[in-house]
């Protein structure tokens, strides 16, 4: 089977089914995150009680979102640092010569 073949699965969002289709070695990793949307949603739905499924499914899309772009931005701060402290060597390499 090679890396480009997909499956098809259904996943649980919210009582609702919907059918995805995903690389095979993705498969732990997206149920693993349909458990972690629902328990979200599901603290969403004890905490606001007056809130329909909906209005928590996007607030728990909401959070997901937040926490990506937060640790996207990390990263990308991250690696600005690691090339600015290599040409910060280089320079300090060119100015000892």
């Amino acid at each position: 089977m090679s890396s480009e073949e997909t499956i098809s699965i259904s996943v649980m969002i919210a009582g609702r089914a919907y059918p995805i289709r995903i690389k095979p070695q993705d498969e732990k990793a997206i149920k693993e995150i349909v458990h972690d949307i629902n328990e979200k949603i599901k603290q969403f739905q004890m905490a606001y009680k007056s809130k329909d499924k909906m209005d928590c499914m996007a607030m728990a899309l909401l959070t997901y979102a937040v926490e990506f772009q937060t640790t996207s931005k990390s990263f990308e701060e991250g690696q600005i640092s690691d090339k600015l402290d290599h040409m910060e060597s280089l320079l300090d390499d060119a100015m000892s010569i």
